[in-house]
């Protein structure tokens, strides 16, 4: 029986965890050195939640920067992860004060204790991770983990901003095939393009109760960063691309961190389809589950000799997406104002 898991990539395993880290270290260069988009104003931020967290390294360095920064040098940062697993987690001596990690799948709703609890929720490349059907779920209760007012910065790669250059036999062959294999577990092609539709479909009257309801005759006088009926404004969608980036290490590494990936996935179909085909079954369907898997496994070959040989490199591009929670701002509504309350 073929395995229709959605998760294409390795859970565990110190070659993954090498694999995660790399591409954290890249992704940091990739993005200038920033770990939160500067459209966030930090001076907002004390509780931040990784979604997919994996190593948590992205945790352990933001908080780094965070707390070196001397203007935030006595600030106390809480910062929770989540992943599906806990395989990747590190362990708890070494992890740094202030930070917790949990065992959750972000497709079902999120215990009722850590809703609000957020002033910013980070998440990157589910790509491989959510099926097109569970996107518009995740996205509804990620929100619920932000405070009114709180950011998502959600970071994503689309499967047709990769590409070889230049095109081989073996690349284009290594692109259907990726397809192939994210399509038989419902998997979406249009990723960003999915999370936007369900960011915008988002109603802020979703969020309201009766009794939380404004006055019926109060009339609300909006302000630039006050919402009227979506529950999200996003700020902005901001595509970077490594063809025109302007990093050594970027350039340089590229190839390294698309390859990785795609080498990643392919690998992990020809594993599940010797696995399927060592469960028993029709003969002839066995046979075909190994011979593609042998297929994909000469694929990988070639893709990494192209790599070795410098034949082509490849190029993608990463979309950083910020929406903010809404907060409806009324003349007398001190109590849904932007911000914190005052202690």
């Amino acid at each position: 029986m073929t395995d229709s898991r959605p998760y294409m990539l390795p859970q565990g395993g110190a070659q993954e965890t090498k694999r995660l880290n790399f591409q954290h270290d890249f992704m940091r260069h990739f993005t200038r050195g920033s770990l939160l988009h500067p459209i966030i104003p930090i001076d907002e931020v004390r509780t931040i939640a990784d979604v997919g967290t994996g190593t948590g390294i992205w945790m352990d360095q933001l908080s780094e920067s965070l707390q070196g920064s001397p203007c935030d040098a006595e600030k106390i940062y809480e910062m929770t992860g989540f992943d599906v697993s806990s395989e990747q987690f590190p362990l708890i001596e070494e992890r740094r004060s202030g930070q917790d990690y949990f065992v959750h799948d972000m497709t079902k709703q999120f215990p009722r204790r850590f809703h609000g609890e957020f002033d910013v929720v980070h998440i990157r490349f589910m790509t491989c991770a959510l099926r097109r059907q569970d996107i518009a779920a995740a996205v509804e209760n990620v929100t619920e983990l932000l405070r009114p007012g709180g950011y998502l910065f959600w970071e994503e790669v689309e499967a047709s901003d990769v590409w070889p250059v230049p095109s081989t036999p073996s690349s284009r062959q290594a692109q259907l095939r990726v397809g192939m294999e994210k399509r038989a577990r419902g998997l979406t092609s249009s990723m960003v393009t999915d999370i936007l539709k369900s960011i915008f479909s988002l109603q802020f009257a979703l969020e309201l109760s009766i009794d939380t309801l404004p006055p019926m005759n109060s009339v609300a006088k909006f302000s630039p960063l006050s919402w009227t009926r979506d529950l999200f404004r996003v700020l902005v969608v901001v595509p970077i691309y490594t063809n025109t980036h302007e990093s050594a290490f970027v350039r340089t590494h590229k190839t390294r961190i698309a390859l990785g990936v795609n080498a990643s996935l392919l690998s992990m179909a020809a594993k599940r389809k010797r696995a399927s085909a060592s469960e028993g079954g029709v003969d002839p369907l066995k046979e075909d589950l190994i011979r593609e898997a042998e297929e994909i496994e000469r694929l990988v070959e070639s893709l990494q000799y192209e790599a070795k040989e410098g034949i082509n490199d490849w190029e993608f591009g990463m979309v950083q997406i910020v929406a903010r929670k809404a907060i409806l701002v009324g003349e007398d509504d001190d109590w849904q104002r932007v911000g914190r309350p005052k202690a």
